[in-house]
């Protein structure tokens, strides 16, 4: 059986690489499957705990190696509920790849267990009349200490539903439980993987022009969806610069050697 793997979790990472550097995708080191997957993005700052940059993924069988490619990104760049993965973000990024098995659909709400079972639930508003469902993976509730029925009511939200959490609602719930296996690989164990197994580490190009208007229509409040026909509406001023870059300690040598003193500050003791 395919399990999710460290080869999974290095072609997510130079599925993204390949996009800030505009170059093709290296062939993946995986065989192909078809299964339900996800891509997971945290960020880990300061040594702290890992905070979720993106999550997106399909709950139908899909052939995984296109599968991790398109989820790789989009859940990278196209999560609304994060801006997008920036390149400078990448040294502090981890990736876990997710691969959804054993499917038991039409389960009472509470009928599935904290830390072995992911569970999607759907069910009617009734105050709009509308389907809503949502998904949580295997290790968000025990990650976030829920009980089965903290996580119910935190995917309830999930779903967009904003109205009172009753029994009732709680009981037309059809809840589905699956399983997963799972890989996660920080950003300096794929550079030394990458060094092991191809010779060198990865390295990074600076943007091309389209990733730097996308990072500044970013820059500029839009959080929605950048397309063709919103880069096309945009009025551009290029314009130039010259610049000069100088250090506190030459600026304080250029000031002895044209003023005959180093700078001082007022409550300071001044020193030649």
């Amino acid at each position: 059986m395919v399990t999710a793997n460290q080869e999974m979790a290095v072609y997510c990472f130079d599925t993204l690489l390949s996009h800030y550097n505009n170059q093709p995708v290296p062939p993946p080191a995986f065989d192909e499957g078809h299964f339900p997957l996800f891509v997971t993005w945290k960020k880990i700052v300061n040594g702290g705990e890992p905070r979720l940059r993106g999550c997106i993924g399909t709950l139908e069988a899909r052939y995984i190696i296109d599968g991790f490619k398109d989820y790789a990104l989009t859940s990278a760049l196209r999560d609304r509920r994060f801006p997008p993965i920036q390149q400078k973000e990448l040294p502090n990024l981890e990736c876990t790849v997710s691969l959804l098995t054993n499917y038991e659909p039409d389960l009472h709400y509470l009928d599935w267990e904290v830390g072995k079972h992911g569970i999607i639930i759907e069910f009617t508003d009734p105050d709009y009349n509308t389907r809503r469902s949502a998904t949580y993976l295997p290790e968000v509730a025990a990650h976030e200490g829920w009980t089965t029925l903290e996580a119910i009511d935190s995917l309830i939200r999930k779903a967009g539903y904003n109205g009172a959490i009753t029994e009732s609602l709680r009981k037309q719930i059809r809840l589905t439980r699956y399983q997963s296996t799972l890989f996660t690989m920080h950003y300096s164990e794929y550079t030394n993987y990458v060094k092991t197994t191809r010779g060198a580490k990865p390295s990074l190009a600076g943007w091309t022009t389209l990733e730097a208007i996308d990072s500044l229509i970013r820059k500029a409040g839009y959080n929605g969806a950048i397309t063709e026909s919103l880069r096309k509406q945009i009025r551009l001023t290029r314009y130039q610069s010259t610049l000069f870059t100088m250090h506190y300690s030459e600026y304080t040598n250029y000031v002895k050697t044209t003023r005959g003193a180093k700078p001082s500050l007022a409550g300071a003791k001044a020193s030649n």
